[in-house]
């Protein structure tokens, strides 16, 4: 299954499951984070339901999403929605002051995405970063055989490390950074639900996290207790400043390449 029609398929029970999409601490901090906003046009890429753009004061404040059922779900109408691609943004060349990708670029090819992002970004812009990393103990085969049993297609692991290379490669500076520890608690069947897990593969799935190794369920912070499971996700938080007159020289190497 594709992200697109996973997100249409499940928009009213992934928006009450996802707790990082409503948790108000996150969102405060990525507020707090983007500072003071006066005239800039904002867009964020992935909104989903707009828990966060919808709570930033700016002048124009646009929320893209390829799935449509998703920004349905938002009533906001300060904002401008937009059902689109986020790597073909229907959006002029340096037209934004600010750029969000919240929880959204672990289902796009980095390259291609800054490459967009390069485009439609001003001059001096910032681009703010909240994603769900985990933690580097936990190996990758963990997450290759978990993205198995989800179905969903296009889903990968992002690290700190990845993020921070690619941001660098295209011009933009490291300004802030910080991690959040987000606790979540599901009973199996919402877990499944949110999870996209069919009924065929949920013994596996219930058998894959009770015979994970020991360590790895501590740096997790995994609980099982009956019809319960509890986990602890790490999340990062980054403000990236387009380096100053580093903007034509940046996009001129993207469509050259």
């Amino acid at each position: 299954m594709q992200a697109k029609d996973y997100f249409n398929n499940n928009a009213d029970s992934y928006i009450n499951l996802a707790n990082w999409a409503s948790d108000e601490n996150l969102i405060d901090l990525s507020i707090h984070m983007i500072g003071k906003l006066e005239n800039e046009i904002v867009a964020e890429l992935g909104a989903g339901d707009c828990q966060l753009i919808k709570k930033i004061n700016a002048k124009n404040k646009l929320a893209l999403d390829i799935a449509i059922n998703m920004l349905n779900r938002c009533d906001d109408h300060s904002l401008i929605k937009i059902n689109s691609d986020i790597l073909l943004m229907p959006i002029k060349d340096y037209a934004l002051d600010v750029i969000i990708c919240r929880q959204i670029i672990h289902y796009c090819d980095l390259e291609k995405l800054f490459c967009e992002i390069s485009r439609v970004l001003n001059d001096q812009g910032l681009l703010h970063i909240i994603q769900i990393i985990d933690y580097d103990s936990v190996p990758e085969y963990i997450y290759d055989y978990w993205k198995r049993l989800r179905g969903i297609k296009g889903r990968r692991r992002v690290s700190r490390g990845e993020i921070k290379c690619i941001a660098e490669k295209n011009k933009f500076q490291l300004s802030e950074e910080q991690f959040y520890f987000l606790d979540c608690t599901y009973s199996w069947t919402s877990f499944f639900l949110k999870n996209n897990v069919p009924l065929m593969k949920q013994k596996a799935v219930k058998d894959y996290f009770a015979d994970m190794d020991p360590d790895i369920k501590s740096n997790l912070r995994m609980k099982l207790d009956g019809n319960i499971i509890k986990y602890t996700r790490k999340v990062y938080l980054a403000k990236f400043n387009l380096l100053e007159g580093k903007h034509n020289e940046r996009v001129l190497k993207n469509y050259n390449d």
